[in-house]
C-alpha cells in the first residue's frame, strides 16, 4: 500500500482538479503571454479523450440519497495514477455534472464528499435542495475519490 503525505495529496488533489476543469470545461485555447510554455501544446499532449457523459444509472442508487434529477449527467474518466508518467497505470474516477439552469456564468463549483469513503456523486440529489441558488448559476461537479462510490482502488 502507498501511504502519502499531506503535501503529496494536495499536489495530487491539484493537479487532479485542474485536469477534470479543463476536461469538462471543454477548453480549446488559453491565451499565454511571450516566453510562456504554450499550454495549448502542454494541453493537446496531455488530454485524454473526450468526457462521454450519460444520464446516471440510479438502479442501485443508496436509499439514504435522494436521486439526482434526470439533467445530472455521469461518466468515468480515467487518470493517470502518476502524474509524471502520462503513459502507466490509470484509474477510474466516476463524476457528475449538473448544468447551471437559470443563469449560467460559466463557472464551476466542484463537490467532494468528506469522508471517509463517501461518494460525492451520491450527493448530487441533495445539494440542489439544500443550496438551491447554486445551480442557478453555477455548473456542479462532484467526484468520487479513488476508492469510494464508483471509482477505482489502488488496491
Amino acid at each position: 500500500m502507498v501511504y502519502f503525505g499531506m503535501e503529496q495529496k494536495q499536489k495530487i488533489f491539484l493537479s487532479l482538479a485542474v485536469a477534470l476543469a479543463l476536461a469538462l470545461s471543454g477548453c480549446a485555447s488559453l491565451a499565454s503571454r511571450p516566453g510562456d510554455t504554450d499550454i495549448n501544446a502542454l494541453l493537446a499532449e496531455r488530454r485524454g479523450p473526450p468526457v462521454e457523459w450519460a444520464a446516471c444509472d440510479t438502479t442501485d442508487w443508496p436509499t439514504a440519497y435522494p436521486k439526482p434529477s434526470k439533467e445530472t449527467e455521469c461518466a468515468s474518466i480515467e487518470v493517470p495514477l502518476d502524474r509524471g508518467d502520462l503513459s502507466g497505470a490509470t484509474l477510474a474516477l466516476r463524476v457528475a455534472r449538473q448544468r447551471a439552469s437559470a443563469n449560467p456564468t460559466g463557472r464551476v463549483v466542484f463537490v467532494l464528499e468528506g469522508g471517509p469513503g463517501g461518494s460525492a456523486v451520491f450527493t448530487s440529489g441533495m445539494i440542489p435542495q439544500a443550496l438551491p441558488g447554486v445551480l442557478g448559476s453555477f455548473d456542479l461537479v462532484y467526484v468520487d475519490s479513488r476508492g469510494t462510490g464508483g471509482s477505482g482502488y489502488l488496491g
